[in-house]
């Protein structure tokens, strides 16, 4: 049975709650009343005022028989509307629909009072209860900006991933365009490391090595007390001619075996041969310690068209042979 990770699953749930609230508050009935204006000033009417109230449908579908209840303490009549479907019942102003994202705006005569926001006591539709704003600002976005506004901020961050990822890529080709996985600014081929800018100075060399068709192998050390002899193998499978520096040394070589003699130096490896040498480090007989027994190695290779790498590295563990 797949083992469930529950920090996944958490994430999981989070975000389908998440998208089922986003699709909520996208489709959510938006039923709004406002009273942009009043005039208390008209030749209609003396003893009344003209009243301008504005409906608003802001959501995805048709809302029917809308109810507006007023104070019933005044007197209203209908003066004009922008649609033919608004009728005023006494205290009640009736439209039949409206339509999505689009609004009615009625101006009435009241008398008897004077008229406020708070005088519209409710709003109803057949499937929702609207509200009543004092603002146009606070009259809430329609569906389709409701959309675009959730694309908008989800796609920013969509956006800035696939960028991130998109310049990650292109810095990963130009650092390693033969594709050599890597750990930090060091790369490993045929268990030699090999430093990351090399990969941008010489890529043909490393795809050499990569491949298999060159390569610089370490054979079976043997030990003569402490004198222990490394053998060398440089194959050459290319095209080309390789020019190869070899630098190898232990904990203890210092001071007993010359520099000189424990380093390679311009060994030339024609296309299809093998060359092999050996070079003698010291280990002593009786090393317990994993360092004095690792040989530390430095290597240069530089083929004829010109391209050259330098500083690989490699640490090989002796093993003492069983008693």
């Amino acid at each position: 049975m797949p083992e469930i990770n529950p920090l996944s699953f958490l994430l999981t749930i989070v975000g389908g709650l998440t998208l089922a609230g986003l699709l909520g508050w996208i489709r959510k009935p938006r039923l709004v009343a406002l009273v942009p204006r009043t005039f208390s000033y008209s030749h209609i009417t003396d003893k009344g005022q003209l009243v301008e109230i504005s409906i608003f449908n802001r959501s995805f579908k048709t809302e029917e028989a809308i109810d507006v209840t007023l104070n019933p303490a005044y007197s209203y009549e209908l003066l004009g509307s922008n649609s033919q479907d608004v009728v005023a019942e006494k205290n009640r102003i009736k439209v039949a629909r409206i339509g999505p994202s689009d609004e009615v705006t009625a101006l009435i005569i009241v008398e008897h009072g004077i008229f406020k926001k708070d005088d519209i006591i409710q709003i109803l539709s057949k499937e929702t209860k609207g509200r009543t704003v004092s603002k146009l600002e606070e009259v809430p976005p329609t569906a389709a900006q409701r959309v675009s506004l959730i694309a908008f901020f989800v796609a920013i961050p969509v956006m800035a991933y696939l960028g991130y990822q998109g310049l990650n890529y292109a810095i990963r080709k130009i650092e390693d365009p033969i594709g050599i996985t890597s750990e930090g600014d060091e790369r490993t081929i045929q268990g030699w490391v090999v430093p990351s800018y090399s990969f941008r100075t010489s890529p043909g060399v490393l795809e050499d090595l990569k491949s298999g068709k060159l390569s610089v192998d370490i054979g079976t050390i043997v030990a003569k007390g402490d004198v222990a002899t490394v053998p060398i193998s440089i194959k050459n499978e290319t095209a080309k001619v390789v020019q190869m520096d070899l630098a190898l040394t232990t904990v203890a070589s210092e001071g007993k075996i010359p520099s000189y003699e424990r380093h390679l130096t311009d060994v030339m490896v024609v296309p299809g041969k093998v060359e092999e040498r050996k070079v003698n480090v010291i280990i002593p007989a009786k090393a317990e310690a994993t360092a004095e027994r690792t040989v530390f190695m430095r290597l240069s290779l530089r083929s004829m068209d010109g391209q050259s790498v330098h500083g690989i590295t490699r640490e090989y563990v002796y093993k003492k042979p069983p008693q």
